[in-house]
């Protein structure tokens, strides 16, 4: 979608920010409560050429950040496309009481970038039902000023949040360690980083002795991803861990139904080291960065031993010199 600024374009929407302790009121009866953090509230038009107002609470004055906003973005987003509404724009009036000013900070236009597209996410990779409407454009104000830098990174912010989203959502039958380490080669293809893929004889080597164990039960075979990235060669080194159980069984005699679906989210540390490296690349970072990512899975097929804890893979990981 598309975030604009000063098209004079006629949106279906027109979104009210409003504040609990402020005086700005748009001419409407707005209650106390439509001014809470995290309230919406709609005011139709009474006809289809008449826009429909969406009134966003914020809450108190001296408790705004740039947390709610983005919180506030998500929030309109939702309810806008869950109207089935394609087009909006923030009213310019209103953000005299939400900014202190009359033109949005570059900071904040990130802020809701990035709450608007994280609030409206959604992993519909599965589903055949028919997809809701995308709202195709926001105008966020009137001012004609320099932010697509700061719309940029909004975007890429949501973006890598959003793949390490999609990562979790993903079937654990079609994320099996061999498919996550192809899926990681192909995410980080042309950019600036090195990967490498310990696996087979090489763990043994390396005596990763919990990662090949914890893995022993499955037909899938497991691995380790280093990711090495070089924005800047004599920064200080850091390094990211990220737990890759693609599902985990153990004690399985004690997991009920809703918890063998959460088995799947085991990977989720694997995931968020995933979503921020693919951001410190993107944003080419003065900093050199590793990312070490045990990938396994952990479920008995009958060929191999029971299932062990999958923390042992990260105990495992930690002790060995790298």
């Amino acid at each position: 979608m598309e975030f604009t600024l000063g098209t004079g374009r006629n949106a279906e929407v027109l979104i009210e920010l409003v504040s609990s302790d402020v005086g700005y009121a748009p001419g409407l009866p707005i209650s106390a409560k439509m001014k809470e953090c995290g309230a919406h509230s709609w005011f139709y038009g009474r006809s289809t050429n008449e826009q429909d107002i969406l009134i966003i609470g914020l809450g108190k004055r001296d408790r705004f950040n740039l947390e709610i906003l983005r919180e506030a973005a998500g929030n309109a987003g939702r309810a806008i496309r869950e109207l089935g509404r394609t087009t909006a724009a923030v009213n310019p009036d209103c953000l005299q009481d939400v900014f202190g000013s009359e033109i949005w900070p570059q900071d904040a236009v990130t802020a809701w970038v990035e709450g608007w597209q994280l609030g409206t996410y959604v992993f519909d990779k599965y589903k055949s039902a028919e997809k809701q409407p995308q709202v195709e454009w926001v105008e966020i104000g009137a001012e004609q000023r320099d932010y697509a830098a700061a719309i940029e990174l909004g975007r890429l912010r949501a973006a890598s949040t959003s793949l390490a989203r999609d990562l979790c959502n993903e079937a654990a039958n079609d994320l099996h360690p061999g498919a996550f380490v192809a899926r990681i080669q192909q995410i980080f293809a042309g950019q600036n980083v090195k990967i490498h893929v310990y696996e087979g004889e090489e763990l043994k080597q390396r005596q990763m002795n919990g990662l090949l164990a914890v893995g022993a039960g499955s037909k899938h075979p497991p691995a380790m991803v280093e990711i090495t990235y070089l924005g800047d060669p004599e920064a200080e080194h850091l390094a990211l861990i990220g737990k890759g159980i693609t599902f985990d069984m153990g004690g399985m005699n004690l997991k009920a139904a809703r918890d063998l679906s959460d088995a799947r989210f085991d990977m989720g540390g694997a995931a968020a080291v995933i979503g921020a490296m693919d951001l410190l690349t993107r944003l080419e970072v003065k900093a050199r960065i590793s990312a070490i990512i045990p990938i396994a899975e952990n479920v008995p097929d009958g060929a191999g031993p029971s299932c062990l804890p999958a923390s042992f893979v990260i105990r495992t990981v930690l002790r060995y010199k790298w």
